[in-house]
């Protein structure tokens, strides 16, 4: 199965759920497209963010914001990763807001999952 398919499908909804349980949200309209497969790549956009939000946190230097949003996002890429079988995953990222752009490629390494505390665990008696 082709990967956009995959990303498309489930990779962003599954960041949708992290922003909607983020304080972004707080600054998102009701019902707009902040993340979206496009292409081979997944796109942020930042635009969609109240102008308050945006003056504040992400034009000062919007590298700056785009490196700290892919850190604290990175963990949730991880787990999708291991769900979907994916051991290394080279993903695309696209940041736009208002004229300017920030893309930047990353390889994310699905989590493994640690074979002998998994066989410690189940073998462990209460």
């Amino acid at each position: 199965m082709e990967i956009g398919y995959i990303a498309k499908r489930t990779l962003v909804p599954t960041l949708m759920e992290w922003v909607s349980k983020s304080r972004i949200q707080n600054h998102l309209p009701e019902h707009c497209i902040f993340i979206m497969w496009l292409d081979d790549s997944i796109q942020f956009n930042l635009s969609n963010l109240d102008d308050a939000y945006q003056t504040k946190h992400v034009l000062p230097d919007l590298s700056i914001y785009c490196l700290s949003l892919i850190y604290n996002i990175t963990p949730v890429i991880e787990t999708w990763c291991q769900k979907n079988n994916l051991h290394n995953f080279e993903m695309n990222m696209r940041f736009k807001c208002q004229q300017s752009v920030y893309t930047t490629s990353r390889m994310i390494k699905g989590k493994k999952e640690d074979k002998e505390n998994r066989e410690y665990l189940e073998n462990k008696s209460t």
